[in-house]
């Protein structure tokens, strides 16, 4: 059985680009690789069953910012996650105000990585049956997304609002 491709790697270093895929395929999450931002625009046209991208921030001449809008257009409900081997805090503000769902820095642990997706695509295909749920798994791009009614979750957020314009790393 071919399964439909549905996250795309797009990043020049294809060693890493492929251990990611080998990851992926053991949770049972079927990735196809780009090592170009031409070749991912192809990959996105042509394969419908994409829901998730991982771009390499420093991809081509163009960029991960670059690459990622491009992506976006071709398919707006696109979940793209922008990975690089350094970055700020403001790239990574940067990279969400511009429409990422995330910033990740390399090396991460591929392993712990892929059994997340592996869980996201479970929430995503159920949700795919449920609008509610969809809606509920969507990505975040602002504290405001947030959904919670306890005292707790607010203080966290306040917290967050907070230290958001802080360039320092925080726990």
């Amino acid at each position: 059985v071919h399964l439909q491709p549905w996250v795309l790697i797009a990043d020049e270093d294809l060693d890493f680009a492929h251990s990611f895929q080998e990851s992926l395929a053991a949770w049972g999450v079927s990735a196809v690789l780009a090592k170009t931002a031409p070749e991912a625009d192809a990959v996105v046209r042509h394969n419908p069953s994409l829901s998730l991208a991982f771009v390499d921030s420093q991809i081509q001449a163009t960029g991960g910012f670059a690459v990622m809008q491009q992506l976006r257009r071709v398919d707006p409900n696109l979940t793209v996650i922008l990975m690089s081997a350094g970055g700020t805090l403001a790239t990574a503000l940067e990279a969400t105000k511009r429409g990422a769902a995330d910033y990740l820095l390399k090396p991460f642990d591929l392993e712990a990585m892929a059994e997340r997706v592996s869980r996201f695509q479970g929430l995503s295909q159920a949700g795919s049956e449920d609008s509610e749920a969809t809606a509920v798994t969507g990505p975040i791009r602002r504290l405001e997304d947030f959904i919670y009614c306890s005292p707790a979750m607010r203080g966290v957020l306040e917290g967050a609002r907070k230290a958001a314009p802080s360039e320092v790393s925080l726990l």
